[in-house]
């Protein structure tokens, strides 16, 4: 073949025959790639032979039931967790059947939920619903504070003295039982407190009444996911002022007896301290991580140790 470039003509030699057994073969590959594609997309997009895995359903906080309150609706898709292993849970279908469930009358009900991912598998569970006479307010909780405060608090009491009464109150009068309902701090308190039992949300719900009763400037810590197979919640609390704050750890949950704990007012260090006590002590890798917390959540912690252990 001669190619003219200007003045200047080249010969080329091409073997015609080769070119072609190379376009045949690139052809050739496309084809098998184009094949292969479209059955990874039949197989895991359209017919869905691939996933047989259903939808997983549980309600938030680990609790073992859903809450209402007599009169009003009952929210299940704001209690329940629902995923998938490829749908997206916002892409889930649910379906709930509550016909059985009176919101007229206080007690304990079933209902029936169905999760359906999109390739149509699909997981039934029963869940209980709860249903309580009325939803605790502030009020109603003040209400049931006040008199056991005005027996343990005395008005000349600073934020801290306040705080180490609150804390032998709530270890004292609260047993642990296994078990709490997270949905509502307001509820938990007041149950905590007419019941005398509950979990670490049920301390840390009765505490937050007592301080909030009095003012006193706390904010929820639970603990970080990842290393424990369980939670756990605290709080924090600022026994100084806004312009000088004073913030300390505050967990009045009754924990192991088989070791001295204190969590009246703690520093991060002194929780650290604690965490390796368990850890050792129990010879568990997760108890190292007890308190397990972001501290970019929290607001500065004072390092000034005002309860001693040990």
């Amino acid at each position: 073949m001669n190619v003219n470039i200007g003045k200047y003509k080249l010969k080329l030699n091409i073997d015609r025959e080769k070119h072609i057994r190379v376009t045949k073969l690139l052809m050739l590959g496309l084809s098998v790639l184009i094949v292969v594609l479209i059955g990874i997309t039949v197989i895991f997009g359209v017919v869905g032979v691939a996933d047989k895995t259903p939808p997983v359903i549980s309600i938030k906080d680990n609790n073992d039931y859903i809450v209402a309150y007599v009169g009003e609706g009952i929210s299940f898709k704001s209690q329940l967790v629902i995923s998938d292993n490829l749908t997206a849970d916002e892409k889930i279908a649910l379906s709930v059947d509550s016909s059985k469930v009176n919101t007229d009358v206080a007690g304990d009900y079933y209902a029936t939920v169905t999760a359906t991912d999109k390739r149509g598998n699909s997981n039934t569970q029963t869940v209980v619903v709860r249903v309580y006479a009325e939803k605790v307010t502030w009020d109603i909780l003040k209400e049931k504070i006040a008199p056991i405060a005005a027996k343990i608090i005395k008005d000349n009491m600073s934020a801290e003295d306040k705080c180490r009464e609150i804390y032998s109150f709530v270890r004292a009068e609260i047993d642990y039982f296994d078990y709490s309902d997270k949905s509502d701090w307001m509820q938990a308190a007041y149950y905590g407190l007419r019941d005398g039992k509950g979990d670490c949300f049920t301390y840390y719900a009765v505490a937050k009444a007592f301080l909030e009763y009095y003012g006193i400037e706390n904010q929820m810590v639970q603990r970080k996911d990842g290393k424990t197979s369980g939670t756990h919640f605290w709080s924090v609390v600022n026994i100084g002022t806004s312009d000088k704050p004073l913030w300390y750890h505050f967990d009045c949950t009754r924990l192991s007896p088989d070791m001295y704990h204190m969590g009246c007012l703690m520093t991060d260090a002194q929780l650290q301290s604690y965490n390796k006590l368990r850890g050792d002590t129990k010879g568990n890798e997760e108890d190292y991580y007890f308190y397990y917390y972001d501290t970019s959540r929290l607001p500065k912690i004072s390092t000034t140790v005002i309860t001693p252990v040990g």
